[in-house]
């Protein structure tokens, strides 16, 4: 198993070449020619976190307006590119940036860097009453459709209730319908004015093309978009290894109860936060982890268990979840989940069970980075390490280290961490004859 994990390793890397430009843009590229395309990767380093009380939903908003036409290339953003064949174009925002991309043939390359520098410099110019209500509109039904599926609440409620509620990170990414309604043209204006500016930015190229030809062509056109101001960092005192527990009991759109655990952990780029992702996957990482062995397997308590190590700039969160299996008690699923935990951080866990994880975790890697563009892609990963740890490699150090660590390494962590949850939120069915909230 070692000789093959370092094999992985080496695929694990990303080469790159970097630069920053006089106008404060970074420029990461890197080359990879399985294919002739390339994907341009624009981290603005403003997302969710950045909107101020009473504005949240603003950067999904602005999102939005990016794909409506600057002062130079007026109307679809997606016209141009789609005709030059270009095979994904999107955009998302997270907790600490927005991502706008696309992948286009290899040709193509300059027609995606000029519109990328062309809407990083001149949107502000093209954005007018009517895009913004159209938008506005776009992104209400957005909002809507997602908080009306089943579970379509959790995003809300795990950020509102696992964070305190002067955290950057205490409301869902996509906003609120409620704050979406009292946004303004201007709050827009200004949102894209002082964050979607170069100094504010990291740029990648990724693709069938040379990094220093890709730094050169960025340079062409990105050279003369104004520097923006730089944002300042955002502070925030960092968690608590005791958690005091905030428990809530919500009936909602659910099918089946289901109990979500939150630990608020530190900051991606810290230390512990490996050992802390390693623990997550070998207690919840889908089929054969320990948890659902424990209570799907053998105890047949719950139908589905999962989680996740949620890594992010200001503060990192695991969260595991588990939903009951029908005609059984929630509080029973809720102490059989305490007890394998309990088990868990006394005894640790099998060498079996973590080389499981650690290859979970590489696997799942390595399935991202294959594709150039898009979420969890090779640029992405370039640019979500540039904008958390200011260094393009991050995910190989990351990896290399989750390879590395022992298993008292990983228990002892958790045990520090993991013990008190941040929250424990109970989802349940409405009663009969209630009205479930959406």
């Amino acid at each position: 198993m070692a000789g093959a994990a370092n094999r992985w390793w080496k695929a694990a890397e990303i080469p790159a070449e970097s630069t920053t430009l006089d106008n404060g843009l970074r420029v990461i590229a890197h080359r990879d020619s399985k294919a002739p395309i390339a994907a341009v990767f624009v981290a603005y380093h403003a997302g969710s976190a950045r909107e101020s009380r009473g504005k949240t939903a603003l950067a999904h908003l602005a999102e939005h307006l990016m794909f409506c036409g600057s002062e130079h290339a007026p109307g679809s953003y997606f016209l141009p590119l789609e005709r030059a064949g270009a095979s994904s174009i999107n955009a998302h925002v997270r907790e600490d940036y927005t991502g706008c991309f696309e992948a286009v043939p290899t040709g193509a390359l300059d027609l995606a860097l000029w519109m990328e520098a062309e809407r990083m410099g001149w949107l502000v110019g093209a954005l007018d009453a009517e895009k913004f209500e159209a938008q506005r509109h776009v992104v209400r039904q957005e909002l809507i459709e997602r908080e009306s599926q089943s579970y379509g609440l959790v995003p809300r409620l795990l950020a509102e209730h696992s964070w305190p509620p002067e955290h950057p990170y205490s409301h869902p990414v996509n906003g609120l319908r409620e704050d979406l309604d009292n946004l303004s043209l201007e709050d827009a204006r200004q949102w894209v004015r002082t964050c979607f500016a170069p100094t504010n930015a990291t740029l990648v190229i990724a693709g069938d093309v040379e990094p220093a030809d890709a730094i050169e062509r960025a340079r062409r056109y990105f050279s003369d978009v104004p520097p923006g101001v730089a944002l300042k960092p955002l502070q925030v005192p960092p968690p608590a290894e005791k958690a005091a527990l905030r428990s809530r009991v919500v009936e909602c759109c659910a099918p089946a109860a289901r109990i979500y655990r939150v630990w608020n952990v530190p900051q991606y780029a810290a230390s512990q936060c490996r050992a802390l992702e390693l623990a997550c996957e070998t207690l919840s990482g889908g089929v054969g982890s320990v948890l659902w062995r424990a209570l799907v397997e053998e105890d047949r308590l719950a139908i589905e268990l999962g989680g996740e190590f949620r890594g992010r700039s200001l503060g990192s969160q695991v969260v595991i979840w588990v939903t009951a299996a029908q005609g059984r008690d929630p509080r029973a699923v809720d102490a059989a989940f305490e007890r394998e935990l309990s088990r868990f951080l006394a005894d640790g866990p099998g060498d079996a069970d973590l080389g499981a994880a650690r290859m979970r975790i590489l696997a799942r890697f390595l399935r991202g980075i294959e594709r150039m563009c898009g979420p969890g892609s090779c640029a992405e990963a370039l640019a979500e390490a540039s904008v958390i740890a200011a260094m393009p490699g991050f995910h190989a150090a990351r990896l290399r280290i989750v390879e590395s660590l022992t298993r008292e390494q990983t228990i002892e962590t958790a045990r520090r961490w993991l013990g008190t949850p941040s929250l424990r939120l109970e989802l349940r069915p409405p009663r009969e004859g209630a009205s479930p909230k959406p």
